[in-house]
């Protein structure tokens, strides 16, 4: 039983500081780990936005492009007043062809002066056709023929996304739309037009799925004023601004960049579409001074912003992962150290316990040849057991010892040599042989008698 209790203190001596320390280590292995996880989710989703945003600079390009070959078509030489039914066919059928081979475009029209449609061609439900002459509106009343008839030449009209009108009413379902628009010179009197791009804003939506598959689930598109681009939430009044009030506030200050808020982590980057326009037809940079001067008001006003929002409970998972990880680590060296030590702990008391029992036996011996020479000196019964008693005392690490001689009556034994007792007892004290006494009852049994508790002998 000591033996055990010998071995639980040892195993506790030694596993607690070490428990500590390596709990020390696994706390920091912890928040390192959590801090790594933190830093490449963060790392990874800027990637993704500025990916985004560069698909959508590309498509925008390529929208520019688009405009500027439709506006340089040959048949507008051959359109006049009163317009050429044959040339105006051949440019419809071309427009036709240009918007199956572009799914994004909901629209093609080409305006004349007052603003009236000459050609327009709807992509309908995925089968393009030609509007018949006689469905063809006015559209001088609209902000982006008005803006449009101001531009130089060569000069392009970017619109906000906003939703498409047909006979003054919100088609439905309702179809967010960016207008490119620009000059075109037709007929022999080189009279001003313009031709109108209606660039779909779901196809932005449709850049969230190229980028990389399951972007798409936790990014979005969001116009100057915190409203979802080509979003479902849109179309119930739902805008990321009244959503995300705080993180809202960070992104619309700066152009891009990450940081994490209480309902997870944002990610952000800034699209200037005037800008990108702007550089593609004047060939110039941003620190040109004309952009300054000229865009950079505009910018402020209308740009997009490309936002990936990872969910905190999104985050908790992950960082759940590394925990049971690093949980499931932990407690196998936990058992490792737990089993190495209670070995060690083990081999530690059984040495020590050997070591003493060499040592008491040494001494016993010792002790015993002490006692031998002393009875050999012929100095007397009384101080040989005077000797004994010290000797005993010693050997077994006891407080108290004494020699006890039966006297002749054989009722009593007196206390002929002690230590521990007080001063005076010995060769006094008398103690009777009954069984109501340890001496008298050990005297009867004729054997030696161990008790392991004096207090609770009866």
């Amino acid at each position: 039983m000591q033996t055990r209790k010998n071995i639980n203190k040892q195993f506790l001596c030694l596993f607690v500081p070490v428990a500590v320390v390596l709990g020390l280590i696994v706390g920091y292995f912890y928040f390192s780990e959590v801090e790594k996880e933190r830093a490449g989710l963060e790392a990874n989703e800027i990637l993704h936005v500025n990916l985004v945003r560069q698909v959508i600079e590309k498509d925008l390009e390529a929208a520019v492009a688009d405009l500027g070959v439709l506006s340089q078509h040959r048949e507008f030489d051959k359109i006049d007043t009163p317009p050429n039914p044959e040339a105006l066919e051949h440019l419809a059928q071309e427009f036709l062809i240009f918007v199956q081979n572009k799914q994004h475009y909901d629209q093609i029209r080409f305006l004349d002066e007052d603003g009236k449609e000459v050609i327009r061609i709807n992509l309908g439900s995925g089968h393009p056709y030609i509007v018949p002459e006689d469905q063809l509106q006015d559209k001088s009343r609209r902000y982006y023929f008005a803006d449009a008839m101001l531009l130089k030449e060569g000069e392009i009209l970017v619109s906000p996304l906003d939703l498409n009108i047909e006979h003054g009413s919100v088609v439905r379902p309702v179809k967010p739309t960016i207008r490119l628009a620009t000059t075109v010179l037709y007929g022999q009197g080189k009279k001003r037009g313009v031709i109108v791009l209606n660039y779909l804003g779901s196809s932005l939506m449709r850049v969230l799925k190229e980028v990389e598959t399951g972007i798409e689930d936790h990014a979005m598109i969001l116009n100057a004023d915190g409203y979802w681009l080509g979003d479902p939430r849109a179309e119930h009044g739902l805008t990321f601004k009244n959503q995300f009030p705080e993180a809202w506030k960070r992104i619309a200050k700066a152009d891009g960049g990450s940081f994490y808020k209480g309902k997870g982590l944002f990610a952000f980057a800034t699209v200037y579409p005037q800008r990108e326009v702007w550089k593609l037809t004047t060939g110039a940079t941003v620190a040109d001074e004309p952009i300054r001067s000229e865009v950079e008001g505009k910018d402020k006003e209308y740009h997009w912003k490309v936002v990936a929002h990872v969910s905190s409970q999104h985050i908790d998972a992950a960082t759940a992962a590394v925990s049971m990880k690093l949980l499931l680590t932990s407690a196998s060296l936990f058992g490792f150290l737990a089993a190495s030590v209670w070995w060690l702990a083990q081999a530690q008391v059984r040495r020590l316990e050997a070591e003493e029992a060499l040592t008491k036996r040494a001494s016993q011996q010792a002790a015993v040849a002490v006692l031998g020479q002393r009875a050999l000196s012929g100095k007397g019964l009384a101080a040989l057991m005077d000797t004994i008693v010290e000797y005993v005392s010693k050997v077994l690490g006891v407080e108290y010892c004494k020699i006890l001689e039966l006297l002749p009556d054989g009722k009593a034994l007196v206390l002929r040599a002690g230590v521990g007792w007080k001063e005076g007892l010995v060769g006094q004290a008398i103690v009777g042989t009954g069984m109501d006494s340890q001496a008298g009852y050990t005297l009867a049994c004729q054997d030696p008698v161990i008790v392991e508790d004096l207090r609770q002998e009866t």
